[in-house]
C-alpha cells in the first residue's frame, strides 16, 4: 500500500514512520485521541494514521509512562484514551522543547 507522506512523495506504508519525526507521531496519537473521548484500540489508531501497529505500540507505551494517556480493559478490548487533552497537549509541547525541536 502506498500512502502520501509529506509534499508529493508517495512511500510505501511500512516507511510513512520512518518518514515521520517522532515528535509528530506523538503529536498525532494525541490529537486523535483528543478527537475520541471514548478511546480507541491500538489497531484502530494504526489504522486512522495509516501506521504499523507495532509502531503505534511503541509510542502508546511512551505516552503512557509519560502520564499523558492511558489505557483501560472494556472487555476483550484494550482502549487507549486522554483523561486531560489540554494537559497532553501541554506535555507534547515540553516533550518537543526538551528534544529541542
Amino acid at each position: 500500500m502506498l500512502v502520501r507522506g509529506q509534499g508529493n512523495a508517495t512511500l510505501p506504508k511500512s516507511a510513512l514512520s520512518d518518514h515521520m519525526a517522532e515528535s509528530e507521531i506523538r503529536e498525532r496519537i494525541v490529537e486523535l485521541l483528543g478527537d475520541h473521548p471514548e478511546g480507541m484500540t491500538i489497531l484502530g489508531i494504526a489504522q486512522a494514521l495509516e501506521l504499523n501497529r507495532n509502531t503505534v505500540t511503541k509510542y502508546i507505551y511512551e505516552l503512557s509512562g509519560a502520564g499523558i494517556l492511558v489505557q483501560r480493559r472494556v472487555g476483550s478490548a484494550k482502549l487507549c484514551f486522554i483523561p486531560n487533552p489540554h494537559t497532553a497537549k501541554d506535555a507534547i509541547r515540553s516533550m518537543k522543547t526538551l528534544a529541542g525541536m
